[in-house]
């Protein structure tokens, strides 16, 4: 039987890793894959594959059955017949009603977050408190939000913390979209753009000036900032090659250096529980303080 592969190369996913498994996206490549050569060949089955180097060494892989493809291909069919005539069916209001659910995964990548009327609504009944009118949240109210805060339950935290993730993605679309629009000549009531703060002084000509400090006769330390090599670039010079064609840093140089190599403790943070990684246990121990004895006053 006949194999085709999918694969998403370079998937860097600004640190999230994305699973094959069931991918939605990866099965409609698929899907455009048999269209295209389904008559040249006789495809049993497909591959899918996503490879992602920043955040895995071994690229996710699943196998899935052309009846199974075949399955998916329809029922993505029936739901863009569904939302193509979703409007006249429901009206505007209900449209939104049954087809807009805002979640972190639906609207990570979408290009309407910042008029998204479903995430409007979610942002101002998580944030806004039912006000309609931003004008109306005074600073003295936002303040108000934020101390009751400090007492609110654990579960109350936790249904605030579930939508953090999507308000800060809908704060910087609207940032995003005023720009846009700004820059674009469109009048946006209250905002404008501005000249931001110089960036760094640098030289025009390096080379020119190199040759100018040169005839001043400065050394090689007060023309200069020399600083080592850090443990990555020394890695790069193993795959790098001399006039010779040989590494500039040979394997057993590589070795040598591995005992020097330290690297610090990735910092906590917050993460919901289907994240994969082990909780940290935050709970003290006794054994983990020194003994003070009668030190302690």
């Amino acid at each position: 039987a006949e194999i085709i592969d999918a694969q998403e190369d370079g998937q860097y996913g600004m640190g999230k890793r994305v699973s094959a498994e069931g991918n939605r996206q990866l099965r409609l490549y698929a899907l455009g894959a048999v269209e295209e050569y389904g008559l040249a060949y006789d495809f049993a089955s497909a591959r899918l594959f996503i490879h992602q180097p920043r955040v895995a060494t071994a690229p996710s892989e699943w196998a899935v059955s052309l009846e199974d493809l075949e399955v998916f291909g329809e029922e993505v069919k029936l739901a863009a017949q569904q939302v193509e005539g979703a409007k006249e069916t429901f009206g505007i209001s209900g449209w939104e009603k049954n087809f807009l659910f805002p979640s972190d995964d639906a609207c990570q990548w979408c290009r309407a977050k910042a008029t998204c009327p479903a995430l409007t609504k979610l942002v101002r009944d998580a944030v806004l408190d039912g006000f309609d009118d931003v004008q109306e949240l005074i600073p003295d109210a936002v303040q108000d939000a934020i101390g009751n805060l400090e007492q609110a339950s654990p579960i109350a935290l936790a249904d605030k913390m579930r939508v953090t993730g999507l308000i800060e993605q809908w704060i910087k679309a609207v940032r995003g979209k005023v720009e846009t629009d700004l820059l674009a000549g469109v009048s946006v009531p209250g905002y404008k753009i501005v000249q931001g703060k110089q960036g760094n002084r640098k030289w025009a000509d390096a080379t020119e000036v190199e040759a100018v400090l040169k005839s001043m006769r400065l050394k090689t330390e007060e023309m200069y900032d020399l600083t080592l090599i850090s443990p990555t670039t020394a890695e790069k010079l193993t795959k790098r090659m001399d006039d010779a064609g040989k590494p500039i840093l040979g394997p057993r140089q590589w070795k040598k250096l591995q005992d020097s190599i330290t690297r610090a403790e990735g910092g906590l943070s917050v993460a919901p529980d289907s994240d994969p990684r082990p909780a940290v246990d935050m709970s003290a121990k006794a054994d983990d303080f020194d003994d003070l004895g009668d030190d302690l006053t």
